[in-house]
């Protein structure tokens, strides 16, 4: 009877086991789509990626605080896809002049959320007719400081990745900065401002002034 028992105990235990090996083996598995890297800039000299490639991948204002840019503005374009000489015309010629003055526009607003003065709601019209109005400007004082290329296989085909790094001095860009807003401020032709929406650009401008781009 005992060793009935022992004999018993030992199937049920192969059982509990059996089970739980069998459901494991059935749980799904996540696949990961893989990224190879085939070639990149300087694969042909043996050249390691530059650092501000890597600080690039984080913010610009990671790159600016890197030594060699000290007192100047960074703007990185990255783009992607199958065409490296289509990226890099892209990036270059088109991307580089709107970038600089999104990144205006974005610290304006800032500036009015942070330092508005009167009624909240109104704050918000003032930067809506800000962004109405049409300004086309060409920065100057631009330089292309580098520019890097990845190119990649991945299961829907092989891809460029393409970063390039323009500064400007911070002094210079700040003047256009100053011109770029009287010039937005300037207002639509038939807008009155009245007397608060005057002292929120005065606010704004003092902002942007003396703290520079975010």
């Amino acid at each position: 009877m005992k060793r009935y028992l022992i004999f018993l105990v030992f199937v049920v235990a192969v059982f509990v086991v059996s089970c739980g090996s069998t459901s494991k083996s059935v749980t799904p598995k996540v696949s990961r789509q893989e990224i190879v890297i085939i070639e990149h800039k300087g694969t042909s000299f043996g050249a390691d990626i530059p650092q501000w490639v890597m600080k690039a991948l984080d913010s610009a204002n990671a790159v600016e605080k890197m030594p060699e840019y000290a007192g100047r503005y960074a703007f990185i374009a990255d783009q992607r896809g199958q065409d490296l000489s289509g990226l890099q015309t892209w990036a270059n010629n088109f991307t580089i002049q709107p970038m600089v003055a999104s990144r205006i526009d974005n610290t304006v607003e800032a500036a009015f959320k942070g330092g508005q003065a009167g009624d909240v709601k109104k704050v918000g019209e003032y930067f809506q007719r800000y962004v109405e109005t049409r300004t086309s400007v060409n920065f100057t004082g631009l330089v292309k400081e580098g520019e890097w290329w990845v190119r990649t296989r991945e299961r829907s085909g092989e891809y460029y990745r393409y970063i390039v790094l323009y500064t400007v001095d911070k002094n210079i860009l700040d003047k256009q900065i100053e011109e770029y807003m009287n010039q937005k401020f300037g207002g639509s032709i038939g807008v009155t401002r009245d007397a608060e929406e005057l002292e929120n650009i005065d606010v704004v401008k003092e902002i942007v002034r003396k703290g520079g781009l975010n």
